[in-house]
């Protein structure tokens, strides 16, 4: 049987390239900074990030994207962080 390759983003990618656009938006400049200030702050403590209050729906489904997904998140800070310097 042949075995047939799709060429599709997963969920994860999609939510990952979904977090890039966000946080490029000039509109979203201090909403990103705040979430990846956070984000920056719990990386060792997952279950404490999620027990944070809500900064907004968008970001947390982006926190918990990023507890879902840690080195995928870590490596997305760290192109982001390029923007914000």
């Amino acid at each position: 049987m042949e075995k047939t390759v799709t060429n599709t983003a997963t969920s994860t990618e999609m939510n990952e390239m979904e977090i890039e656009t966000w946080a490029k938006a000039p509109e979203n400049k201090e909403r990103a900074k705040a979430l990846g200030l956070r984000l920056i702050r719990f990386a060792k403590q997952p279950d404490e990030l999620l027990k944070q209050p809500s900064l907004g729906d968008f970001e947390d489904k982006a926190q918990r994207w990023a507890v879902a997904n840690q080195m995928k998140a870590k490596m997305l800070l760290m192109r982001l962080a390029k923007l914000f310097m």
